[in-house]
Order: structure tokens, then sequence, then C-alpha cells
């Protein structure tokens, strides 16, 4: 039986509306609710990626882990016949020219500068009385290899 409210809502079983009604099984209420909450975290995730804006970066830059934001560098010293060059000496070079780091190839021919920022560095590899160099650009994120080739003296 329908009574009627002072509103003017009506309900079958004579309680306040929303309360006793069922919505998808459960009680309004709680089904409502529920709606709400995740409503409320959509907004959330939808300020956040606004935020951050839809290339991954914020007002500071891209958002990145810190090890992200290094390049690497890889180095190979080889005969022509690729053969390894064991001992040679890797220097690495910054724009202006001042000496940042130096290591000796390993007994594969390679030598490895890791945490190294963007931009533009020098590298010059020795066997002897051979002196290579190279010039490169390196990026965030990135693992640059080059290969340095040493011809019999």
């Amino acid at each position: 039986m329908e009574q009627s409210k002072p509103d003017g809502a009506t309900t079958s079983d004579g309680a306040k509306p929303g309360e006793g009604e069922l919505l998808f099984g459960r009680p309004r209420k709680t089904v409502l609710y529920g709606a709400f909450g995740v409503l409320v975290l959509v907004v959330v995730v939808a300020v956040a990626l606004t935020t951050l804006g839809s290339s991954g970066s914020s007002a500071n830059g891209p958002v990145v882990s810190p090890a992200a934001r290094t390049a690497s560098l890889l180095l190979r010293a080889t005969h022509p016949d690729g053969t390894p060059v064991t001992g040679a000496n890797a220097v690495l070079l910054s724009e202006s020219g001042t000496e940042l780091a130096s290591r000796q190839t390993d007994a594969e021919g390679g030598v490895a500068f890791g945490a190294l920022p963007s931009g533009n560095f020098t590298v010059r590899m020795t066997n002897g009385n051979q002196s290579l160099e190279s010039a490169i650009e390196l990026y965030e994120g990135q693992e640059y290899r080059s290969a340095f080739v040493f011809y019999a003296q």
C-alpha cells in the first residue's frame, strides 16, 4: 500500500525515500555511496593525469626515474679482424675538452661510462701510439654504443 509523505514522495512500504529500497539487489544508500566513491576516484585520477599531461611530464620536466635521466656509453676496441684490444685507454671529455673520466678496456675490448648527463661529449681511445676520437651526443635514458678499430702498427 502506498503512503503519501508531506513532501509528496511515496513508497510502497511506508519508508522514507531512499530507506529500505533496493538498487541492484543492495540497499540504495550503499550503492549510491559506492558509486560516489568510484566517481571521486575517477576525478582524482583525471586530475593527476591532467597535471602530468598526456606526455607524462610535469611543469618540471619529464616524470622519469633518476636512472632513466642519465645516459650510458658502451665502447669496444678491436683490431680489423674483430679480436679485442685489451688495455686501450678510453677518455671521456666534456664539450669544452675537460677530461671527465678515464678507463681501460677489459679482456673483451669493452669499456663503459655510466650515469652520464645529456649533452655533447668527445671520446678519445688510445692504443699505443694510435689515438682515435669520436664526438657524441647523449640523451636521457640512452645507451650509446660505439666501436673503435685499431689497425696494426
